[in-house]
């Protein structure tokens, strides 16, 4: 996932979560910037983070992923300045694609805290929140990742 313009962008399932990732590549180039103005956060493929610059800001992401048994969003990975592994898991939840009854909610909640239990962090967002404002669903998600990167800073 290298660009907001990415043509990969037509197969995600659901406009919100093309809206999400446009708005997170969107983020990472407006906020992440070196003291000297050069950009600190590469999106790289699992393969290429094993192998990232630790000394910048780098952020995995994949689409459609299975965790703990089940699909996600968004799996996101990030690491610390001294190497140390942190994970994401976003879901965008739209009504066009989310039946949103008392089992649904109970179902995803019960997930949620699955995947906390597991060490991930989860951000669960709504279609209204989304469209309302994606960027800030976006930057909620990267000021995450530069919590991470500036905790091995202080260790």
């Amino acid at each position: 996932m290298r660009a907001a313009h990415d043509h990969r962008l037509g197969r995600f399932p659901s406009p919100i979560e093309a809206l999400f990732y446009s708005a997170l590549m969107a983020v990472a180039r407006m906020e992440a910037h070196h003291p000297d103005g050069e950009i600190i956060t590469p999106f790289l493929d699992r393969e290429a983070w094993a192998e990232a610059d630790l000394s910048l800001l780098v952020i995995t992401a994949e689409m459609q992923v299975r965790v703990l048994d089940w699909p996600v969003d968004f799996l996101l990975g990030t690491s610390d300045s001294v190497a140390g592994k942190h994970y994401a898991v976003v879901e965008c939840d739209g009504h066009d694609f989310h039946e949103r009854t008392k089992e649904q909610a109970a179902r995803d909640r019960s997930r949620d805290r699955r995947l906390q239990e597991a060490g991930f962090r989860v951000f669960r967002f709504t279609g209204s929140e989304l469209y309302r404002d994606p960027y800030a669903c976006a930057l909620e998600v990267h000021r995450w990742a530069e919590g991470c990167w500036e905790k091995g800073l202080s260790a």
